[in-house]
């Protein structure tokens, strides 16, 4: 895929799938810098990028794109489940919320196939954008009450001590 989001979506999946399972103490021979340090960093870049990347219209890509929009949608929705804060989850939901909004105004244009697939050749498919967008209409958070080893990775305290 073409798209910078799409990597990120599924690096979003795989790293909240992969804190889950170090969660339940399944992964322990994780090494603790990687978990504590690297993984967060790089998920909260995702998050920042992503919603950085979100046009006025709610929609990302440029030109705007259904597609891509629900890549990003998709990419926040797994963020969420991450126990960042009120505040970050309350700008997450905004941004899920604009971005679900566009695809639900039927913006003309979007539904156009976008040429974000490679094989031989880089190619649309209809049955994928469709298939994307109602996942991202209908995507929840995944569902997991994190322990305080991930509650202590994503508390952050401000240092004002400077």
């Amino acid at each position: 895929n073409l798209s910078p989001q799409y990597t990120m979506m599924l690096f979003s999946q795989a790293m909240v799938q992969l804190l889950i399972l170090w969660d339940r103490s399944t992964l322990t021979s994780l090494d603790e810098e990687l978990v504590s340090s690297q993984i967060p960093l790089l998920l909260l870049q995702s998050q920042s990028r992503t919603l950085g990347l979100q046009n006025p219209d709610g929609s990302w890509g440029s030109p705007s794109s259904g597609e891509i929009t629900s890549y990003a949608i998709l990419t926040l929705t797994n963020l969420l489940s991450l126990p960042m804060g009120d505040v970050i989850a309350t700008v997450i939901e905004a941004g899920i919320d604009q971005g679900r909004n566009f695809l639900t105004r039927g913006v003309s244009g979007i539904d156009h196939h976008e040429y974000l697939w490679i094989e031989k050749v880089t190619y649309g498919s209809a049955a994928l954008t469709e298939g994307y967008k109602l996942a991202a209409l209908k995507a929840t958070a995944p569902c997991h009450k994190f322990g305080d080893q991930v509650k202590d990775v994503f508390h952050f305290e401000p240092d004002f001590t400077d």
